[in-house]
């Protein structure tokens, strides 16, 4: 790639396959850039409506189990069905009270399965923070698609 001297050349991603079948992008050595790290194909959820508190307020949610150490982002698949219009799903890097840093899914169908790829910022512990509206799901999980590292 040649950007007519304003920059250097920077060589393309190695790929690499982990055990497991997760894909790796390779980008040790380019300044500024991340791993992004795919799971493979998940076979089940990695977490379901009883894992979530569905009272006021936000809660955290705690990814350890499934995203390693050293993680600064998370990409999950978000699904749910609600019996009402309007419910949502929030979720925000812990601690960050900023209205445009949270990413967002509404209801906009009644009892319709409503899924969305989300990314949202880790902390050190691998944790963000999350707002249900209302109980009465009649699904809600999560399955952690991708991290970067």
């Amino acid at each position: 790639m040649t950007d007519f001297g304003k920059r250097p050349t920077v060589p393309a991603h190695k790929t690499s396959h982990q055990a497991g079948g997760a894909d790796e992008i390779d980008c040790t050595g380019l300044p500024g850039r991340v791993n992004i790290v795919h799971r493979g194909t998940m076979e089940t959820q990695d977490f379901t409506y009883s894992d979530f508190d569905f009272s006021a307020g936000f809660h955290t949610l705690d990814m350890s189990s499934v995203v390693p150490v050293g993680a600064k982002f998370v990409f999950f698949l978000v699904n749910m069905v609600s019996p009402t219009v309007g419910r949502y799903f929030l979720c925000r890097h812990p601690g960050d009270t900023g209205q445009w840093n949270s990413g967002v899914l509404f209801a906009q169908v009644v009892d319709q399965a409503i899924r969305k790829t989300m990314l949202c910022g880790l902390n050190a512990a691998r944790e963000i923070e999350y707002m249900i509206h209302a109980d009465g799901f009649s699904t809600f999980d999560i399955t952690v698609r991708a991290w970067l590292i």
